[in-house]
């Protein structure tokens, strides 16, 4: 094998400038072939991100529409939802009015009331008694199903045929008043023990009612 042999193996023949025109030919059309079809393998993971941002901004304009109409409507009921978030169920809530007022008292000592006596030394006064009485109310009859609804059971205290039938009931309000009252009416022993049956009671039985009405005043 001679030198020129050798050679003419390995020997690779440069293209004309007429087959390098036809390669780019070539190779333009294959780019632009690609060039084609990458737009449309591209659009897909972009067409799919854009679906999503749109499902969630619909869903978060949704959400806040909701919460928006959900916060409106109870602003409108506030007064009414808070009364029945702290209040057991009553017949005479319906005729409450629930709205919050703001009221000021004066607590001064010696401010003058139709509940107390001007001073110690005057004492209570048939006058004073007809104002606590005109905040004394008396007990009602309601039906069973008030009464189930209120948490009770058949066992309370039934009204026989004669009073009304139906429930024993009383506003829990008149209770603290009454509890109230009796201590009002136990400063003044002398003046209250001949007329007041509370008083009248065995002694152990009196003062446990009284007790019992300054706890309960406690808890108001």
């Amino acid at each position: 094998m001679n030198f020129f042999t050798s050679f003419r193996r390995f020997y690779i023949s440069i293209p004309s400038s007429e087959e390098k025109s036809e390669e780019e030919g070539d190779i333009s059309e294959t780019s632009s072939d690609h060039g084609l079809l990458q737009p449309q393998i591209m659009s897909k993971p972009r067409y799919l991100s854009s679906y999503l941002f749109k499902v969630g901004e619909i869903s978060v304009i949704i959400i806040s529409t909701w919460m928006f109409v959900v916060g409106l409507a109870w602003q409108l009921r506030a007064d009414e939802k808070c009364f029945e978030i702290t209040n057991f169920y009553s017949p005479a809530a319906k005729y409450v009015d629930t709205e919050y007022q703001l009221w000021q008292f004066n607590g001064t000592v010696g401010f003058p009331s139709p509940y107390v006596p001007r001073s110690f030394r005057e004492g209570p006064t048939p006058q004073i008694d007809e104002a606590w009485e005109r905040l004394n109310a008396r007990p009602m009859s309601v039906p069973l199903e008030v009464v189930e609804s209120s948490g009770e059971t058949a066992d309370a205290v039934k009204l026989p045929e004669e009073f009304g039938g139906g429930y024993l009931a009383w506003a829990e309000v008149n209770h603290q008043l009454h509890c109230l009252n009796l201590m009002r009416k136990a400063i003044y022993w002398d003046y209250y023990y001949p007329i007041t049956p509370d008083l009248q009671r065995e002694p152990f039985e009196a003062y446990t009612h009284i007790g019992n009405a300054r706890s309960l005043i406690d808890l108001m």
